[in-house]
């Protein structure tokens, strides 16, 4: 998710900048139980708007 949010603390065998994401199922609920859609990854706020729009589609049908 970028170094940015790296704690740099290895945890077994990932490294300190390797992050473990949890599966997807519901993600597009995240609206409706959190009332936000803010996400963390540094490289969606680099690609470009189709390319997030494409994204955040495909997050809501899941």
């Amino acid at each position: 998710m970028g170094p940015a949010l790296a704690d740099n603390r290895p945890d077994y065998l990932a490294s300190g900048t390797e992050w473990r994401t949890p599966p997807l199922w519901g993600i597009g609920l995240t609206p409706v139980v959190n009332a936000h859609t803010n996400f963390l990854h540094e490289k969606v706020r680099q690609a470009s708007p189709g390319d997030r729009n494409a994204l955040m589609s495909f997050l809501n049908s899941l």
